[in-house]
């Protein structure tokens, strides 16, 4: 058989070329585990900021599910003291304030109804017109009768006040609005 010799010079290379290797794996692994220890503390920053946003996530659910809620009930008492028709003695006390305020030829007369949606819902509006006669005194003594006598959702538009020799002439709409859903 034949036996192969290496010469001194080339094992010395190999264990040379060997070495370096080595020195270079040993180098990289120590830089790897100088990164990965640099991380580990950013690491565990970011999921202590993440447990602490879902903990904080769910007290925010709970609180906005909780005012929702709260909005929601406050919404239904709300509607719950609106009117779903025009008050049935409604008219009786502005002809009652018309009578009390000295207002002569009094009258009204039901114009219209129709539906009006708004962004809290959807209003039933009935408008009635009303006419009358009287002093300056006794039309702004019965204006100010009606404001107070005709109801939380019931509005006044359209006043006019016209000179008719010693009195004065007044018309309005009356306009009521009730809850339709």
């Amino acid at each position: 058989m034949m036996q192969t010799q290496q010469s001194p010079l080339s094992r010395t290379a190999m264990v040379a070329i060997l070495s370096v290797v080595y020195a270079v794996l040993l180098v990289t692994l120590m830089l790897m585990a100088r990164r990965e220890a640099d991380l580990v503390p950013q690491v565990a920053a970011a999921e202590s900021a993440v447990a602490q946003m879902m903990s904080t996530k769910g007290t925010e659910l709970q609180t906005v599910r909780s005012n929702l809620a709260a909005a929601q009930e406050r919404l239904r008492s709300l509607e719950a003291r609106l009117p779903t028709d025009i008050p049935a003695d409604l008219f009786n006390r502005v002809a009652q304030d018309a009578q009390r305020s000295g207002i002569s030829d009094f009258r009204y007369q039901r114009k219209g109804e129709y539906m009006e949606n708004l962004q809290a819902g959807a209003y039933r509006v009935y408008r009635f017109s009303i006419h009358g006669s009287g002093s300056q005194d006794r039309l702004l003594t019965f204006l100010d009768a009606l404001q107070q006598n005709a109801g939380a959702t019931s509005i006044l538009e359209n006043v006019t006040f016209t000179a008719a020799g010693a009195e004065w002439q007044i018309s309005a709409d009356i306009v009521v609005y009730t809850w339709a859903g």
